[in-house]
């Protein structure tokens, strides 16, 4: 059934890139739809070899929330003099940060998570650990007309199923539109992972992807916040990686918890990866990425629970 939006909310949704993307795709009732822009970090600057892992990260939201949410977050790049964020440059203080102090970015910082916290969202996330990757997805080589994904595209290949699978147990009738960022090098690969998943006869929960699209960082505040959480992510698992047996999660995760916005952990776990490689010439194929685990505010006591997202939430194969 066509249910078109109110007037001043058709307004809202003109003034904003993913309001217009939702009413173009979404023509019936453009609000129905839930946008998930992502975006990724690996560390290849450095000189030491592959960087330890990978990270996809970014903000769920219906059409509504992100319309308001751009609008938003223009106005806090127009008070800061920007034209938008960078996470790396943010809090290295290079590029359009260089000569701020550290107060300066304190309070972007604090604007940013302010705009985030006041709309309806859910963070996710995924990693994937290097040493994983090659020894349980690329060992042995591929056999013939077997292609393995990319690092990146392995990630998104995740995030698809085991969003698609969570949001189709919450919401019978719900779909999904997927923004990453224009110009990645492995953008090609992200749309063929979604290809397959979206026709996978034996994926229960494919109904759910109706669009992959792509956007310039510059012109998106969702990819702009997307970046901020990737980075930090990326940040502190490196740091956990270096120091055996130290566990802890960013600065970031831990501003978004404690103001009330729950974190999706999208597991990559070694059976997935062995699973994978197996499934290139089994049927009926082994379920994968069916895990997550989710860090968020304990509603009783208000506190933020002590092992956020170590401890399973909620499991996929029920």
């Amino acid at each position: 059934m066509s249910v078109s939006p109110p007037a001043a909310l058709s307004a809202l949704l003109n003034r904003t890139s993913t309001g217009r993307l939702a009413m173009l795709l979404f023509a019936s009732n453009p609000l129905e739809a839930t946008f998930l822009p992502l975006a990724a970090y690996y560390d290849e600057s450095g000189t030491h070899g592959a960087s330890p892992l990978t990270v996809i990260a970014g903000f769920a939201g219906r059409t509504e929330e992100w319309a308001r949410l751009e609008i938003e977050w223009a106005k806090v790049l127009r008070a800061y003099g920007l034209t938008h964020v960078h996470a790396k440059h943010l809090f290295h203080r290079q590029k359009e940060h260089r000569g701020w102090t550290r107060e300066q970015v304190k309070r972007l910082w604090a604007d940013i998570l302010y705009v985030l916290q006041e709309r309806d969202l859910f963070a996710t996330k995924t990693v994937l650990y290097e040493r994983d990757y090659l020894e349980l997805y690329q060992t042995p080589p591929a056999a013939r007309r077997e292609r393995l994904d990319s690092r990146y595209a392995l990630c998104f290949r995740s995030v698809l199923r085991s969003m698609a699978s969570l949001h189709r147990r919450r919401h019978p009738d719900g779909k999904i539109c997927f923004v990453l960022e224009d110009g990645h090098r492995n953008v090609g690969d992200a749309a063929r992972v979604y290809s397959e998943t979206k026709h996978d006869p034996d994926f229960r929960w494919r109904g759910a992807l109706i669009c992959l699209t792509f956007k310039g960082k510059r012109d998106a505040g969702a990819l702009q916040a997307a970046d901020l959480l990737a980075y930090w992510v990326f940040r502190a698992e490196t740091m956990n990686l270096a120091e055996p047996g130290r566990w802890s999660t960013s600065v970031l995760q831990q501003d978004l918890v404690q103001a009330g916005l729950a974190i999706v952990d999208h597991l990559i776990r070694p059976d997935d990866l062995v699973a994978l490689r197996i499934n290139h010439r089994l049927r009926p194929k082994l379920p994968v990425f069916e895990r997550l685990a989710v860090d968020e505010v304990d509603r009783m006591n208000d506190i933020v629970a002590p092992y956020i997202g170590r401890a399973y939430r909620d499991d996929l194969s029920r």
